[in-house]
């Protein structure tokens, strides 16, 4: 007769083979839970995206459950293989972890395409071909934030800020701790007047990362534009420090950005810094010219356009420039020369009627008129995209006015004046075709007035041959022209 064992009290039930004891098994499933996020754990060392973490906490959280009902159903109670499903995710998180990095990071099976088209899209620049090239691009990988500030950084080069501001904040979504989503934030700011959202958003970029040239350079743009100089100069001390090799694009972007904004001296200083290291390049030394020549130092100007050709002939601009200079030096032949020059790398109107002005210094009038022709037809041809600019209008009407075609000149600056009321030199033009055709004095006076409350500061044109003194002769020295001057300037 078989007879049941009776426990003995005080000790356990003997363990049947192949059976762990309770608390063995809790402490495998408890060991098991972070195990199944080693993929989650690898992708942290990975420069990825909230949402591509919340992947793969995913997928280590499915591979944990797969791995339970594995064991379940292999009737864990009878063997010893628990652990080894539950230990599952040791095996199968790093080869999970590396496809879902190269997947959501790269673009998966479009990656090739996908980046190929924004490449396009940066070589496009400023232009509606570009857009569709990101759109493109964003549609086989969204997960790519550097494709949404190059994206964005078009819509603000086409005057688009809102959309570049969408995309911006898209890509700050994407990856929240990416120090280039506060640089971008920042220039978008900036570009919108808002400066000190500007400045908080690149302190913060440099903060994040402090070892990026062009989050100082931009900053040193910033404190520049808020007439902050000895801070500007400490930022691009700075680019400079971080990036030695970047020293002469640093102080030519910095100096081309002081000449934009009308500061010449400071344009001189870092351009001279640039010029001063080697490799600066042709357009340095155009832009310093073009300071230069600001600053009526005229021969500082044409010299500098000398070294601007001898390192590179066909720089764009340098001829016309170096022709204004020279005309002012009064060397004619050389003057004549370089429109030729000018015209030859780019027969546009501004060129024609830079030369025809010239001509009429010179007083060669049937050269001179035959230029201002040629002028007119080219800006007909300009207009055509052009038509919803306002100073396209006006240039037009320039031309006209040296032409001798009083009444389509005056129509063009009325037009310019009824498409924007703001700007002053329609109204400086206006004044022009009074005294000089039509001898009102009155009028003449009254438009200069309207241009002087507009903010105009070109004070040397009203008596410059070159200028708005050709038409205003006899006017300009008038007692009340005098006094109107004065009343203004400043």
């Amino acid at each position: 007769m078989k007879t049941i064992p009776v426990p003995v009290p005080g000790n356990a039930a003997p363990r049947p083979e192949g059976f762990y004891s309770p608390r063995v098994t809790l402490a495998l499933a408890v060991l098991s839970v972070p195990l199944a996020f080693l993929p989650y754990l690898l992708m942290r060392l990975e420069p990825l995206t909230a949402g591509q973490m919340r992947q793969a906490a995913l997928a280590g959280a499915l591979i944990w459950c797969a791995s339970v009902a594995a064991a379940l159903l292999s009737g864990w109670r009878r063997r010893k293989l628990f652990p080894l499903f539950l230990l599952a995710p040791v095996a199968f998180g790093p080869g999970l972890a590396s496809e879902i990095r190269v997947f959501r990071l790269n673009g998966g099976p479009n990656l090739g395409l996908a980046d190929y088209l924004a490449a396009q899209g940066q070589y496009l620049g400023a232009s509606e071909q570009a857009l569709e090239k990101y759109k493109l691009s964003l549609a086989l990988n969204p997960w790519k934030y550097q494709t949404y500030h190059k994206r964005g950084d078009t819509y603000m080069a086409l005057n688009r800020p809102a959309e570049g501001l969408q995309d911006f904040e898209t890509a700050l979504r994407i990856a929240p701790q990416e120090s280039d989503h506060y640089y971008y934030l920042g220039r978008y700011y900036f570009f919108k007047g808002q400066v000190e959202l500007a400045a908080r958003h690149l302190d913060e970029a440099i903060r994040l990362n402090p070892n990026l040239n062009g989050y100082y350079q931009e900053r040193a743009r910033l404190y520049t534009f808020t007439a902050q100089p000895d801070k500007a100069r400490a930022d691009i001390d700075k680019a400079l420090e971080v990036c030695p090799s970047c020293a002469v694009g640093t102080l030519h972007s910095q100096g081309y950005f002081c000449l934009s904004a009308g500061l010449l001296p400071e344009a001189v200083d870092y351009l001279t810094r640039a010029a001063a290291l080697p490799g600066a390049p042709a357009e340095t030394y155009l832009n310093r010219a073009s300071a230069y020549y600001g600053l009526k130092r005229y021969a500082e100007a044409a010299a500098d356009c000398d070294k601007a050709v001898a390192i590179r002939p066909t720089v764009f601009g340098v001829y016309g420039l170096r022709a204004q200079a020279r005309l002012r030096l009064n060397l004619r032949k050389e003057a004549l020369e370089d429109y030729a020059a000018a015209i030859a790398q780019r027969a546009s109107s501004e060129e024609y009627l830079q030369r025809a002005i010239a001509n009429f210094y010179f007083k060669r009038d049937v050269e001179a008129r035959a230029d201002a022709a040629k002028a007119v037809e080219l800006s007909h041809a300009s207009m055509a995209p052009n038509t919803g600019i306002p100073y396209s209008f006006n240039d037009r009407g320039w031309a006209y006015l040296w032409g001798g075609e009083w009444e389509k000149a005056r129509a063009d600056f009325e037009k310019t004046i009824g498409m924007d009321p703001a700007l002053p030199h329609p109204y400086g033009n206006l004044a022009n075709y009074y005294w000089a055709h039509k001898k009102d004095r009155r009028k003449a006076l009254e438009y200069l007035e309207l241009e002087f409350q507009r903010g105009f500061a070109e004070w040397d044109l009203l008596t410059s041959e070159l200028g708005d003194g050709y038409f205003l002769k006899g006017l300009n020295t008038t007692p009340e022209f005098k006094a109107l001057v004065a009343k203004y300037r400043k």
